[in-house]
């Protein structure tokens, strides 16, 4: 690969686009710095706290490794991917780093890496009226009949949630959405965007902040429309706050194998409301337990950031799984498969809740209206069982617990 200097630009709060630094691609290395200019100004803050600190150096890593994992988490996901790899006849699968100029600013977060020749522009949005026209497009792409390029569908999705396809649009309001339409591999072309949508309400009902959402008929299926959480404000200038997962904290998505607890004990560190978001991520892990989201990975829990507050997103791609599957990407308690209450409550003690047990409880009532309404959803008979099963398990060890054998 050829070697490419990229400008790294940022979408601060109010939505003005600032210079901030530069990249450069170079075989398997890439670097980055701060632009001279853009540390001089008294209103400049670190795209990321934790990794890249506003300072006069280079930061260096391989490919979009570690301590420059931001860049990889403004990458699109495997569908955006797919779709920039047919469009410009390259497998950026295999050289994920060159798929960095390709980025528009309607992208998810607050950042855009553009070639030096070019500046932003206003971001491409979608009328949210043509969402039939790239339901289509969508189905077309996936059956491999698509030799043209997408005349609505453009890459704006992000690596944080997931591989299905998705767009961000506009609609009469000037509110910004996230789309995720059905998959061609989907039970059913309703089924997973009614089980997120209810993994999302019994986020919201434990008292989890989740994005404002919709279920949206289409034709032949349903879609699932996210508000955007990372725009701040609508018309004439869309603010916006950095997304960073907890791959890029951490420094991989690795460190998921060092489990809630431990990742807690470090997110501790860098939270500007520590003791508020570490409740919010105990919460999470009780609900993806609750609902059986084994694809609990670190890019499915993200941070935001406006250079003045680091905090937990709202919780998104709270999806049940729905073969059978049990066993999580992030243990609790050491564990990810045949995980019980008692791991929940030691994890809980561990992150310093004191009322895990009465969470815990609050979760278990919660379990029987998830499973209700679940029970109405085409396809969710194996994510009813597994439910049921540690529904189960959590009332026989609560009621232990109040019996005081615990």
């Amino acid at each position: 690969m050829p070697e490419k200097l990229l400008n790294v630009w940022l979408i601060d709060s109010s939505g003005r686009y600032k210079k901030a630094g530069q990249l450069l691609l170079r075989d398997e290395i890439v670097y980055f710095r701060y632009l001279p200019d853009y540390l001089n100004k008294s209103d400049s803050f670190p795209i990321d706290p934790v990794n890249l600190k506003l300072e006069e150096k280079i930061y260096s890593s391989k490919g979009l490794s570690s301590p420059l994992l931001i860049f990889d988490d403004i990458l699109p996901d495997t569908w955006g991917l797919a779709i920039l790899s047919k469009k410009h006849k390259f497998d950026f699968f295999k050289e994920r780093k060159s798929a960095l100029s390709f980025m528009d600013t309607s992208v998810v977060g607050g950042l855009v890496c553009l070639p030096e020749d070019k500046k932003p522009k206003p971001p491409r949005w979608i009328p949210l009226d043509y969402l039939e026209k790239c339901f289509d497009e969508v189905q077309s792409f996936e059956i491999r009949k698509a030799n043209f390029i997408f005349k609505y569908l453009g890459i704006t999705g992000t690596s944080a949630g997931g591989a299905r396809p998705k767009a961000s649009f506009i609609d009469s309001k000037n509110d910004f959405w996230l789309v995720k339409f059905p998959s061609q591999n989907d039970p059913s072309p309703e089924t997973v965007s009614e089980i997120e949508y209810e993994g999302l309400a019994f986020a919201e009902k434990m008292g989890i902040p989740v994005p404002e959402r919709r279920l949206i008929k289409l034709s032949n299926g349903k879609a699932l429309a996210i508000r955007r959480f990372d725009i701040v404000g609508n018309s004439p200038n869309q603010g916006r706050r950095i997304l960073i997962s907890l791959s890029t904290i951490l420094g991989g998505m690795h460190m998921a194998e060092i489990g809630y607890e431990k990742i807690a004990a470090t997110l501790r560190r860098y939270l500007s409301s520590p003791e508020k978001s570490i409740r919010q991520f105990f919460k999470m892990m009780l609900v993806n337990w609750c609902i059986v989201n084994t694809d609990d990975h670190l890019k499915n829990i993200s941070l935001l950031w406006d250079g003045r507050t680091l905090n937990l997103s709202p919780a998104y791609d709270l999806v049940g799984n729905l073969w059978g599957m049990t066993s999580h990407t992030i243990p609790i308690n050491g564990k990810s498969a045949e995980i019980k209450p008692e791991e929940i409550l030691i994890a809980g003690k561990k992150m310093k809740i004191r009322d895990a047990l009465l969470e815990m409880q609050r979760a278990k009532n919660l379990m029987y209206d998830y499973l209700e309404r679940i029970s109405k959803v085409k396809g969710s008979g194996q994510l009813m069982e597994s439910v049921k099963g540690r529904l189960q398990k959590l009332d026989s060890f609560l009621k232990r617990h109040n019996e005081g054998i615990e």
